[in-house]
């Protein structure tokens, strides 16, 4: 044997084998007894499916869960449809809600309040704030596939502004010419410069070629205001109506696959309910997956453990307005005799749930920059003083007159007919009837209130304003809105607030701005025209498993619905 082989032997036999070999494999096998190979194929196949787990859990750590589309999503809503129709849609919330999802304004309002772009690609200033210059988006097309341009926006504009067509929207147009450069391109130039006029374009557009051949005679009756064709990110396929009652149950919203953001819920279905009875009996079994409350006091009756609820800010308040007309109300007296007899935070705690804030003045606390006024407090002992000295007043003017000057004075408390805001109007009732006055309530529908509003024909209102987050109350107060289509509902006048009001609404400094109406708000609550009563929070409440929702502050109840295109029910792995 050579002395290499000899070498590399003893080698061998100094670091045996430690792995067997195929045969020693074999022999292993057959002599293992059965339940020694029952516990080695245990321990093998769980060794296999540690592997798959392993890789599986890498790939779900290197991926990331997005959106996904599909879904229907049902909402509950008081009330039902009358015009959905952005022209017409300002008075009934209900409307709102739907324009909202069925319609596109230029700009729109993110769940923050903040104006973003929705039809508009792109808008410039110009002229010191005189002109506004909108490009529209390229890819933006009605449902019925017609292109959507510069003619729909012009044309909805002019019918806003033409007061034949009665809409609730005719006073924010007026000294504004519109018109169009080219197929995507519309300018507005403004008579006075006016700094809050981008809120302007957050109205939905109509497509001319539905609407330019109805005549003004025919459009509050037209099939059309049940049958919209919008361009916004879903639209109607079905409504459901009770013959027997004459309502509408429910509609159906398909999503729109033309709309020029990602949708990701399939659909939406409305469903309307007469009270708050049957609307309580839905949410209770289960049927609707979200539903908002404008009486944040129902909440009590839910058991919201089971929702995710949003707490919304809104700048929206309620008010008895009294109208100056009246000779009660001229007197300051007894106006301030009814502020301090009101006693705003029981109706916060007993009918809200204490989800609202106290409002004293025409712009809320609820937005950013404007705290809460200190005065006045409830006080019935003040507001009993006060009534003295105007009873005096009263009797001396009355001394040669025939009338019975001990007789209680008598107030006719006029408000519309929704279950919330009646139930304020007889907590009002009950604390001026304390006051030793006779408070009578009239009870009007929301198509009647209307009427009421615009010839100016009530003693005292109680009822809401809506303001937005960035407010200009130069409608509600300046003596120049007193007649219709103004919004000086109380013929208020006074004129340190007109010039104050005319100044801040060209000013185009914010900050500038706010000081003036701090200002305003201050005179205002001063000189006590209404009886501001509250803000409520607008409590939204969903299913856990919608998501994609982001709201804090809204500058109407229907602009939660701003950035729906990017709510979900599913989502996948990417």
């Amino acid at each position: 044997m050579d002395i290499v082989r000899l070498f590399f032997l003893k080698k061998r036999r100094k670091h045996p084998k430690i792995w067997p070999n195929q045969y020693q494999w074999r022999q292993f096998f057959r002599v293992c007894s059965q339940k020694e190979k029952k516990v080695l194929k245990f321990l093998f196949s769980l060794i296999f499916i540690s592997l798959i787990f392993l890789l599986g859990g890498r790939t779900a750590i290197l991926s990331k869960e997005v959106p996904s589309t599909g879904g229907v999503y049902h909402e509950g809503v008081i009330g039902e449809p009358h015009y959905l129709n952005p022209v017409l849609s300002n008075y009934n919330p209900v409307d709102r809600d739907l324009c909202q999802l069925i319609y596109s304004g230029l700009l729109k309002y993110d769940g923050q309040g903040k104006l973003i772009k929705d039809l508009a690609k792109d808008y410039q200033i110009l002229d010191d704030g005189k002109t506004y210059q909108i490009t529209l988006r390229d890819n933006t097309f009605w449902h019925d596939s017609q292109k959507l341009t510069a003619d729909d926006v012009v044309f909805t504009i002019k019918t806003i502004q033409n007061p034949a067509y009665r809409s609730p929207l005719y006073f924010n147009w007026q000294g504004v010419e519109v018109e169009k450069k080219d197929e995507r391109t519309v300018v507005f130039k403004l008579k006075n410069k006016y700094a809050q006029f981008l809120n302007n374009l957050t109205v939905g557009i109509l497509p001319e070629h539905i609407w330019q051949n109805i005549s003004p005679s025919e459009f509050l009756i037209s099939q059309f205001n049940l049958q919209p064709i919008g361009s916004g990110p879903f639209k109607l396929v079905s409504v459901k109506t009770n013959e027997s009652e004459g309502r509408i149950e429910s509609i159906i919203l398909e999503s729109n696959q033309k709309y020029f953001l990602p949708i990701y819920l399939r659909k939406i279905v409305f469903h309307f309910y007469p009270d708050n009875s049957s609307f309580l009996t839905a949410i209770k079994s289960g049927k609707l997956d979200a539903f908002g409350l404008n009486n944040p006091g129902l909440i009590n009756q839910i058991n919201h453990q089971k929702y995710q609820m949003f707490r919304i800010k809104i700048p929206y308040y309620f008010a008895v307005f009294l109208n100056q007309k009246n000779n009660l109300f001229q007197d300051k007296n007894f106006r301030l005799a009814l502020n301090y007899a009101t006693n705003r935070q029981k109706i916060i705690n007993n009918i809200l749930a204490g989800y609202g804030v106290a409002v004293k003045s025409p712009i809320p606390p609820t937005i950013d920059g404007y705290p809460p006024l200190d005065k006045p407090q409830f006080n019935l002992d003040q507001a009993k003083e006060l009534l003295a000295k105007f009873q005096k007043e009263m009797k001396k003017k009355q001394r040669n007159k025939k009338e019975n000057q001990d007789e209680a004075i008598k107030i006719t408390l006029t408000t519309v007919d929704q279950p919330d805001i009646l139930e304020v109007a007889k907590e009002i009732q009950d604390q001026w009837n304390k006051l030793g006055l006779q408070v009578k309530l009239e009870v009007k529908s929301i198509q009647n209130i209307e009427g009421i509003i615009k010839k100016r024909d009530f003693q005292a209102l109680l009822f809401g304003e809506a303001l937005t987050l960035n407010p200009d109350p130069f409608s509600f107060w300046d003596s120049s809105q007193v007649v219709f289509p103004g919004n000086n509902i109380v013929e208020y006048q006074n004129s340190k607030v007109d010039k104050i009001l005319r100044e801040a609404r060209v000013e185009m400094d914010q900050s500038s701005r706010v000081k003036k109406y701090l200002e305003v708000r201050k005179i205002i609550a001063q000189d006590a025209p209404a009886i501001f009563l509250y803000s409520p929070n607008y409590l939204y409440l969903t299913k856990k498993e919608l998501r994609g929702i982001k709201i804090t502050k809204c500058n109407l109840t229907s602009n939660r619905f701003a950035q729906v295109n990017q709510w979900y029910k599913y989502t996948r792995l990417k």
